[in-house]
């Protein structure tokens, strides 16, 4: 009876482990599939995270004190350290867990960004958050905790995703779960579980232009910056988002492209 029991328990594991490994099976074979075609493609793919980063970091000096929103367990600051001794990273993230193990921060903030950064006006010299502003409700609230917390002359930096690109239309329409299961396949090393909702709360070029503007932030720039990779396991949908790109940007159309590189300052003083 016991190993009829154990038998079954086994048959039932094994089902249940299943579609896991199905799912891992698939999305190798498609990256694999794909890869080998990319490379017979004569353009590289522009990689809008290392330029965002790239820029970022050649813009610090060394008494920086930068908050880094939505941190999680690192901080692309953290090798700026031997460049820039006095540079102080601050971290900020909502998950307690995550942060704790965070080994790169020189504080560790644990807060709702919509609600409060918990820090005293004027304290940091830089915001910067990368793909985090998607995932908020309440922006207008965030940004203007970012304007407090900002010493004069103080800078923030974003990378976000633009809402008016086709693929996060689609995944604002499509249910949570749906859009996890199509983000892991998309990656060969993103898990489902970290695929958050997104709400894309003034995440398009002239929404969070108007909203900094209003907060009082000056010298806005939003740069519209290429990814075509984005359907990278799918060899279909590289080649529509590749011919997406050349098209909208040959017709002056780069507001539709689909990150945003935000950057802006807060005055010197009041009447700047």
């Amino acid at each position: 009876m016991k190993s009829r029991e154990a038998s079954s328990s086994r048959s039932l594991s094994q089902t249940a482990e299943r579609p896991a490994g199905f799912w891992r099976r698939l999305r190798r074979q498609q990256h694999e599939w794909a890869a080998r075609r990319r490379s017979r493609f004569k353009h590289t793919p522009p990689d809008p995270f290392a330029d965002f980063r790239e820029r970022v970091t050649e813009s610090l000096v060394a008494d920086d004190v930068v908050l880094d929103v939505g941190c999680g367990r690192s901080s692309h600051f953290d090798a700026l350290r031997r460049r820039l001794p006095g540079l102080a990273i601050y971290g900020l993230d909502a998950d307690a867990d995550e942060i704790a193990r965070n080994p790169h921060v020189d504080r560790k903030i644990v807060a709702d960004a919509t609600r409060s950064l918990e820090l005293p006006p004027e304290s940091v010299t830089v915001v910067y958050s990368q793909m985090f502003l998607e995932h908020i409700r309440g922006a207008e609230r965030f940004h203007a905790a970012s304007f407090e917390v900002l010493r004069p002359g103080g800078r923030v930096f974003h990378l976000l995703p633009n809402a008016l690109h086709p693929v996060f239309w689609v995944n604002r329409v499509l249910p949570h779960r749906v859009a996890q299961r199509l983000a892991e396949l998309n990656s060969d090393d993103r898990p489902a579980e970290q695929v958050f909702p997104a709400y894309y709360d003034h995440c398009a070029p002239g929404s969070i232009r108007r909203l900094l503007e209003r907060l009082g932030f000056v010298d806005i720039q939003i740069q519209s910056l290429g990814n075509y990779s984005y359907g990278s396991a799918c060899y279909p949908l590289f080649w529509t988002f590749y011919a997406y790109e050349r098209v909208t940007g040959a017709v002056g159309l780069r507001n539709l492209w689909p990150y945003l590189f935000v950057t802006a300052r807060k005055p010197e003083s009041a009447s700047s």
